[in-house]
């Protein structure tokens, strides 16, 4: 029987990894350098450590602690300018569970300043019972980490335990945690990850009620 939901941030809740890709070409644009649209895909879901990895590959000579603070900047100008984008019956969906008797935690490769920062703006910061970000584990998605960490915070068994994704780094993380793994597929393809990692694909967040009303 499942307990608890545990949602991953961006792509799955917000609507920000489409922004994300723009403030990074920001936040690169300012040291005077650029990769292609499919590197910027390519780390969406990603850890900051995998990102600085894989920009020092692309970009010798890039300095990953100026980029990570332009990032930050360039978001928070984002979101303060525009608000946080967040997806269709975000809220709604939240709510609904959690007048269901559902547990709530968000498990997120973010950092602690932006995820709060979203929250805050949103006025979400109580729609959780638990929230870990990428400060919090030793080890980010994909990973188990980020998952059990909640479910440990949440005092559930894995098991009882849903996670809600879009990227592979996160799908492969809550079937790594031993969880019941829900896609929900946004920006970043996921046709790689195995099939037997996956128990249930659905197009919206609108579904998921439903959908474990089914598990129960």
């Amino acid at each position: 029987m499942i307990r608890a939901v545990l949602f991953d941030m961006d792509g799955v809740l917000t609507d920000t990894e489409r922004s994300g890709c723009q403030m990074m070409r920001t936040a690169l644009a300012r040291q005077g350098y650029s990769i292609t649209e499919d590197q910027f895909i390519s780390l969406v879901g990603t850890s900051m450590e995998e990102t600085n990895r894989r920009l020092l590959e692309w970009l010798p000579g890039v300095s990953t602690d100026q980029f990570a603070t332009d990032w930050k900047d360039a978001t928070f100008e984002y979101v303060h300018t525009y608000g946080v984008p967040v997806k269709p019956h975000a809220a709604e969906v939240l709510d609904q569970l959690r007048a269901e008797g559902y547990l709530l935690g968000l498990c997120t490769n973010n950092v602690k300043s932006v995820v709060m920062e979203y929250l805050t703006l949103l006025g979400w910061e109580h729609k959780f019972d638990t929230i870990i970000t990428a400060e919090m584990v030793q080890r980010r998605k994909p990973d188990p980490d980020t998952y059990l960490a909640a479910a440990q915070a949440l005092q559930c068994a894995p098991d009882e335990c849903a996670g809600v994704e879009d990227s592979p780094s996160g799908l492969l993380a809550v079937a790594a945690a031993g969880m019941y793994c829900v896609r929900i597929p946004d920006l970043i393809d996921t046709s790689h990850v195995p099939a037997s990692s996956i128990h249930l694909t659905l197009d919206t967040l609108a579904q998921l009620p439903d959908a474990l009303r089914r598990q129960s």
